[in-house]
């Protein structure tokens, strides 16, 4: 059987992909360091995520051309807020690497 942290990660990221429909049906674009903008705009439906992999310790993520300078978003993953400054936010990986970040 699955240990908790390993059920609590998959319901994260089940949860996140159920409150955003552009992790499922928006476009992609690779913005380095394994980190992935998607962005779904159809029928005045805008939704706008970037998802953050393999990353450790405090990350440094690029979301520029997802998320203006200025925006305040969050990390679903683990709750912390930040703001977006020359096109990165800081964020902290956790323990299984993986940071989720939406508009607050």
């Amino acid at each position: 059987s699955m240990d908790t942290d390993s059920l609590s990660h998959w319901q994260k990221l089940g949860k996140f992909r159920n409150r955003h429909i552009a992790v499922g049906g928006g476009s992609q674009s690779d913005l380095g360091n394994n980190t992935y903008g998607r962005v779904y705009n159809k029928n005045g439906i805008t939704d706008k995520v970037v998802i953050a992999i393999s990353q450790s310790g405090s990350a440094e993520v690029n979301v520029s051309g997802i998320f203006a300078d200025g925006t305040s978003v969050k990390n679903y993953y683990d709750g912390s807020t930040g703001t977006v400054s020359g096109g990165k936010v800081t964020f902290s990986a956790g323990t299984n690497g993986v940071i989720l970040i939406e508009e607050n």
